[in-house]
């Protein structure tokens, strides 16, 4: 832990805290910051981050669905 003193403003944890609950969990701080940026609060993606962390906000990270494609049968041509 840093050794100076973080000032905590308990409106904007709020704020904070209210989008990540909104959005399921699924909002990462750059989202967050994006949607605080649209509403008119204008803030760093690293302030975001680090109520974020004090508030032990973490986002759910969904599994991306892969589709096995098949392999193509190349037939290779032997040049002469």
């Amino acid at each position: 832990m840093p050794e100076y003193q973080i000032k905590f403003d308990k409106t904007f944890a709020y704020e904070v805290e209210s989008i990540f609950k909104q959005n399921n969990a699924r909002y990462g701080y750059p989202r967050i910051q994006i949607v605080l940026e649209n509403k008119g609060i204008k803030v760093s993606c690293s302030k975001v981050y680090r109520y974020m962390k004090l508030l032990n906000l973490y986002s759910n990270l969904r599994i991306k669905k892969f589709i096995k494609k098949p392999k193509e049968n190349k037939k290779h041509e032997s040049k002469i």
